[in-house]
């Protein structure tokens, strides 16, 4: 196991972040979720949603897309009010 250190300018953290998520942690927990699926039994498998299974990371995404939708309408009907020109 290695510990690797990466500095990035603040402003990228969040982008430097989901990067190494995706191309790293993800690849590693797909690798180990084809593991587990393997060992099950074919009624566990068959019976087996993986929107269930997850739904707290498919909720989790929902929220964040929805907050991040919700934080451009809020800007957007901010800078067409007369308070902000």
């Amino acid at each position: 196991m290695h510990v690797w250190r990466l500095l990035v300018p603040g402003d990228l953290n969040q982008r430097a972040t989901s990067i190494l998520e995706r191309d790293i942690f993800n690849a590693e927990f797909e690798a180990e979720w084809k593991t587990h699926l393997e060992m099950l039994a074919d009624e566990e498998l068959y019976a087996m949603d993986p929107k269930v299974a997850f739904c707290g990371l498919f909720d989790r995404v929902e929220r964040v897309t929805r907050a991040f939708d919700e934080e451009i309408a809020r800007r957007r009907s901010k800078s067409k009010s007369p308070w902000f020109s």
